[in-house]
């Protein structure tokens, strides 16, 4: 459809999003997952400028002292249907950044970069080769990791299920984010990148 193509790549418009209400559900999922990609991103940042260790207690107290910030703020974002879904799920989440608290103790947490935005307006544009030309990307890291021989390790974190992800490096060609984040990143940061890994940082 020409008029279709017009209004959604020539003009930038999409519908609207229309949430619908559910008494049991507070937080959709892709609210959901904004909520906890903001915790975790203002928890490492914060440890770091306190000089708070990940494999010390105060490194979890932190990152649910940011929880309970951030709930308080998306409860004035998105209001909850009631208290008892509100309190439901505030528990569930202190469990899912009880879990990151887990992984970061387990990996070590060797971050050089948080949120890694590129391609937009404002920042700087990263551009593959490509036979005939290039492509300009668009899209934002959630982490940079630095391994101890200065490489880098893209890391992307899912709030969702991990079955998608079994089994299948490339899905026969249509996830290629591995790839595309890596040459981003190397551009960007001016150093290689020796692996991208997804991250489930969720109790589930």
């Amino acid at each position: 459809c020409g008029l279709r193509y017009f209004y959604r790549y020539v003009l930038g418009i999409r519908p609207p999003d229309i949430p619908e209400f559910d008494p049991e559900v507070w937080l959709d999922p892709r609210n959901r997952g904004s909520l906890l990609h903001e915790v975790y991103e203002l928890t490492l940042k914060d440890a770091r400028t306190r000089g708070i260790e990940v494999l010390s207690s105060e490194f979890e107290a932190l990152a649910l002292q940011h929880l309970q910030m951030a709930c308080f703020k998306w409860r004035g974002l998105v209001p909850p249907p009631s208290p008892t879904v509100f309190e439901r799920e505030r528990a569930e989440l202190r469990a899912d950044v009880t879990a990151f608290c887990t992984m970061c103790r387990d990996d070590g947490a060797r971050w050089v970069d948080l949120e890694v935005s590129f391609g937009n307006e404002e920042k700087q544009p990263v551009l593959v080769p490509l036979l005939g030309g290039r492509i300009k990307l668009q899209g934002r890291v959630d982490r940079v990791d630095e391994t101890e021989d200065g490489e880098l390790v893209v890391i992307d974190y899912k709030t969702g299920s991990a079955a998608p992800y079994k089994g299948v490096s490339f899905d026969g060609g249509r996830r290629l984010q591995h790839y595309l984040y890596a040459i981003a990143v190397e551009q960007l940061l001016g150093k290689k990148v020796t692996r991208m890994e997804y991250r489930f940082p969720t109790s589930r």
